[in-house]
């Protein structure tokens, strides 16, 4: 059954660490993003340091995904926020347990709004591994274009995975 209005975002808390810690170690997930395999403990509590950071440059905007019955479900975000190109790229994972629900699609679309209201962005860039079909399917319904394909070196050094970029104009 799709989302309707059952999650919302915020921007991410040190008091997420845990939760976050929890979702991200999961094999499903580490396959398709570009965390740490394995995500080892303290990894969430880096990150969101770092996203605190970031986000106080005005250089990303790192959120949480937030189911009202189960709490945080997952991440969102922008990455290199170039507000004199009015651009962001945007990212986005869900724990295992919340895949095929429509949550992505919805804290996608808040992110947008989020993007457009908040940061004025003209363009919204994803990287997506060629074979994460769901994710690319899923940028695809909302407007996002194909733009590049890149062969790039992931993980341990020595696995090279095939990635693509998309675009959206909000123009």
């Amino acid at each position: 059954m799709p989302s309707q209005g059952t999650i919302s975002i915020r921007p991410v808390e040190i008091t997420d660490a845990r939760r976050i810690q929890q979702l991200a170690n999961h094999p499903d997930i580490l396959k398709h993003t570009d965390l740490p395999d394995p995500y080892e403990p303290g990894t969430a509590e880096i990150w969101i340091q770092n996203a605190v950071i970031t986000r106080a440059k005005g250089d990303a905007y790192e959120c949480v995904i937030e189911l009202k019955t189960d709490g945080v479900i997952g991440v969102c975000g922008y990455i290199d926020i170039e507000a004199s190109e009015h651009s962001a790229e945007m990212g986005f994972w869900l724990g295992r347990d919340y895949w095929g629900n429509g949550y992505g699609k919805e804290a996608c679309q808040q992110l947008i709004a989020m993007g457009l209201e908040q940061f004025q962005l003209d363009y919204i860039t994803a990287r997506v591994y060629l074979d994460n079909y769901v994710s690319r399917h899923l940028l695809e319904s909302l407007g996002f274009e194909q733009m590049a394909l890149e062969e790039k070196i992931v993980k341990d050094k020595s696995n090279v995975r095939s990635v693509m970029h998309y675009q959206l104009s909000t123009k």
